[in-house]
């Protein structure tokens, strides 16, 4: 990716859902990488940064929801960008909210997260299930992460890593 990206959003199913949507009883097994071009470099995407995460990227304000998911998805980042990153294995960032009864729920991520990041990005987000949550509305339930997480980084970004969210 270079520089000046506009929105970045990457996720399996879904690069970005809003409007009420729902993705149900889906799996998803893939790998991730940056490849040989080397690294993720990108100015501004959703609001901040790029979202990526094994089922879906991003999730609007106008909320919606993801249910009985398992994402097997492996990413291995190389970050070289001031922007905002969120990594997750079912999630990257967003609203999540509860949609016909439907709450944001039943999650299970067995992918692995291996991000090397050697620039000062604004803030990284990396976590097993929603690496960046950015609200929701009513409650979410029944995650399970199994996959690791590695993080080598030798920049000074604010740095927020968790098994399950990282919720605002």
């Amino acid at each position: 990716l270079n520089d000046n990206v506009n929105r970045y959003y990457f996720g399996s199913i879904a690069g970005i859902i809003s409007g009420g949507a729902a993705i149900q009883n889906v799996t998803a097994s893939l790998s991730f990488s940056d490849g040989t071009q080397g690294s993720i470099n990108g100015s501004i995407a959703y609001d901040k940064g790029i979202a990526l995460g094994g089922i879906v990227g991003f999730i609007a304000k106008t909320y919606a929801n993801v249910y009985d998911a398992l994402s097997c998805v492996n990413f291995n980042l190389n970050l070289n960008s001031a922007c905002e990153v969120s990594v997750g294995g079912i999630i990257g960032s967003g609203y999540t909210r509860n949609y016909n009864g439907n709450k944001t729920s039943q999650l299970e991520n067995r992918g692995s997260i291996v991000i090397n990041s050697g620039a000062s990005a604004t803030n990284l987000y990396a976590s097993g299930i929603i690496a960046h949550q950015l609200g929701m509305q009513d409650e979410v339930t029944l995650f399970n992460n199994i996959g690791d997480i590695t993080l080598n980084s030798t920049g000074t970004a604010n740095t927020y890593v968790s098994g399950i969210s990282n919720v605002d």
